[in-house]
C-alpha cells in the first residue's frame, strides 16, 4: 500500500523520504587457508622438519554491492596448539579494506614461520593451526571497534614437526 503525502509530512518544509538498502545477497564472503613447506607453489603439507619454514597462506573474498561501502581493517590471526606439552602461540596481521578491489580479486596474506618456530620434542610433535578473520574500525580518536564480519578455519592443518 502506498503512503500518502500526509503520512510523510513532518512539518513545514520537512518531509520523510524513502531510502532503499540493497537486500542480501548484498554481501557475501569466503575464507580459505593452507599450509606449505615454505613455498606457496608447493602442495599443502602435513609433515615438516624442525628446521624448515612453514608457510600459512590465507585468502578471503568479499563479494556483493555492499563491499564498496566497507571501511576499516581486516585482522587475520593464525594460532596453534600442540598435541602434547609445547608452547601455544599466535601471530596476527592487519590489512586495510579496499573498497575498489576489482571483482575478480581477493585479499591474501602469508604467515611465514621460520625453522625452529615449532619444537619437535624427542620424537616429533603435532601442531594444529587455526585461522580467524575479523573486521574492525579505528576512529580518529584511536578508539577501536569490532566490525561485523567474522570467520574462522579450524584445524587448517595439523602438521607433524619431526626432529631435523
Amino acid at each position: 500500500m502506498a503512503e500518502t503525502g500526509e503520512s510523510f509530512e513532518l512539518g513545514h518544509h520537512r518531509r520523510r523520504c524513502s531510502v532503499e538498502i540493497v537486500p542480501p545477497p548484498g554481501l557475501t564472503a569466503t575464507l580459505e587457508a593452507s599450509c606449505h613447506e615454505g613455498d606457496p607453489a608447493l602442495p599443502p603439507t602435513d609433515v615438516i622438519s624442525a628446521n624448515q619454514e612453514l608457510l600459512v597462506k590465507v585468502k578471503w573474498c568479499v563479494q556483493g554491492d555492499l563491499r564498496r561501502h566497507l571501511c576499516g581493517t581486516w585482522c587475520v590471526n593464525v594460532a596453534w596448539e600442540s598435541c602434547g606439552p609445547a608452547v601455544e602461540q599466535q601471530a596476527s596481521q592487519r590489512l586495510p579494506f579496499d573498497p575498489c578491489l576489482p571483482d575478480d580479486k581477493c585479499y591474501e596474506v602469508e604467515f611465514r614461520f621460520p625453522g625452529g618456530t615449532f619444537d619437535p620434542g624427542d620424537c616429533g610433535t603435532i601442531y594444529c593451526l587455526c585461522v580467524t578473520l575479523s573486521s574492525e574500525v579505528t576512529c580518529p580518536d584511536g578508539t577501536r571497534y569490532a566490525g561485523l564480519i567474522f570467520g574462522f578455519c579450524k584445524d587448517v592443518c595439523c602438521v607433524m614437526v619431526r626432529p631435523a
